[in-house]
């Protein structure tokens, strides 16, 4: 989603950006896979506010993700299980993540670690087989959009994931 969301607005009135962004997403039709709304390490958790950004979203099947990076919106977790929404798990430099199952049918992953070895790209397939072979799709993002080491990692973990 766009900054003017996340980080302008915050989160608050988001009303006609936000109808902006899914008019323009709807074009993609099938091929649109999920849209994740990323907030800025400043915003702190606000539940009125959480609650009134939720009540915007669609409940027509279209799928979110949301990637807090302020540790006070752990408490979040409820409110985006409630409403099916992805709580974006991010694997870092300085934190290692599990795939939060709090969207129903679906998981949402930022991998950012500078390097992902064989083993460590056998530890997320290892992680990520069990809730595809359920039925689970998951959407993992690698930051590596400046080589093309990103795609090789995404190459592997999908050969490690395929299910029969």
């Amino acid at each position: 989603a766009p900054q003017r969301i996340t980080h302008i607005d915050r989160l608050r009135y988001v009303g006609d950006p936000l109808h902006q962004l899914l008019d323009a997403a709807r074009a993609l039709g099938p091929r649109l896979g999920c849209i994740l709304f990323q907030c800025p390490p400043y915003l702190r958790y606000d539940a009125a506010l959480l609650d009134a950004f939720l009540a915007e979203l669609p409940a027509d099947g279209t799928r979110f993700a949301m990637e807090f990076r302020h540790a006070s919106w752990q408490q979040a977790r409820a409110a985006l299980a409630a409403r099916s929404i992805a709580w974006c798990s991010v694997d870092g430099e300085e934190v290692d993540a599990e795939p939060e199952h709090t969207a129903r049918d679906f998981v949402y992953l930022r991998l950012r670690k500078p390097e992902y070895d064989g083993a460590a790209l056998s530890r997320w397939t290892a992680k990520l087989r069990p809730l595809l072979e359920r039925g689970t799709d998951a959407y993992v993002y690698f930051k590596h959009e400046d080589d093309p080491s990103g795609v090789e990692y995404a190459r592997t973990l999908i050969d490690g994931t395929r299910c029969a």
